[in-house]
């Protein structure tokens, strides 16, 4: 005979009393119940763990997305203008040596933080 959780093997009529078998009957019941609910509280804990853990990586990631667009605000702007000054041919040679350095380099970052 089974209950709950329990097999009784019960070759012999009536081994335990009637009112025994109903006593294993709701312990078993009880039992089923209690494992029930600390297995559905241990899930919800640790789908509170993950949500946690996904907001602060959510957080992260808006930070960090935050931080490459105040980076690319300036470099844009330092790109931009020293096109625009090569383009139009008003500096000598050495500065145009140096701003080439600054718009690659400013090129470069920009890169970089667009993979942030």
């Amino acid at each position: 005979m089974t209950i709950g959780l329990l097999q009784i093997n019960d070759t012999k009529a009536q081994l335990f009393h009637a009112g025994t078998y109903q006593f294993l009957r709701r312990t078993c019941a009880k039992y089923r119940i209690a494992l029930a609910q600390k297995q559905a509280e241990e899930e919800k804990q640790q789908l509170e763990d993950e949500a946690h853990v996904n907001s602060r990586l959510a957080a992260v990631g808006e930070m960090a997305a935050g931080i490459a667009h105040e980076i690319n605000n300036p470099l844009t702007g330092v790109i931009g203008f020293s096109e625009l000054i090569l383009e139009r041919d008003i500096c000598r040679r050495p500065q145009k040596r140096h701003l080439g350095y600054f718009r690659r380099a400013a090129g470069v970052l920009l890169i970089l933080s667009k993979g942030c």
